[in-house]
């Protein structure tokens, strides 16, 4: 299934790492990875890779048009820093009703939370995607 993925311009980090370098800065998301050992939740989406989702992770998110995508990047006002990236992968086995977590932007760490919220409208989950 082909879905977009909103990730930082510059590096190329998905949207958790965006919005913490909105935050908080890239040196700070840098030390902070390396700080709680994690390089596995932060990958890089260069054309033609292939991202698989962390085990007893919720998966990787993307939406499923354009417009969600581009709407996510409007609410969380990352216009400047933030780019979208078509991607096709498969699907989570369990899809419906998984929520993400929370506060990821604030403090790296949330991201191995057991709280969830929501996610926004139009939010996919997959087990793995490539980078078209």
């Amino acid at each position: 299934m082909r879905a977009y993925k909103v990730i930082h311009r510059r590096t190329r980090l998905g949207l958790n790492a965006a919005l913490y370098i909105k935050n908080t800065g890239l040196k700070e998301l840098l030390k902070d990875i390396d700080k709680y050992e994690l390089e596995l939740y932060f990958p890089t989406y260069e054309k033609g890779t292939v991202v698989k989702k962390v085990p007893n992770s919720v998966g990787i998110m993307a939406f499923e048009t354009y417009e969600q995508a581009a709407d996510c990047i409007c609410a969380y006002q990352i216009e400047r820093t933030a780019a979208i990236v078509e991607v096709k992968g498969r699907l989570c086995k369990v899809h419906a009703g998984k929520r993400v977590a929370p506060g990821v932007a604030d403090f790296l760490l949330n991201i191995k939370t057991r709280r969830r919220a929501y996610p926004l409208n139009g939010t996919l989950f997959f087990d793995y995607v490539k980078v078209l």
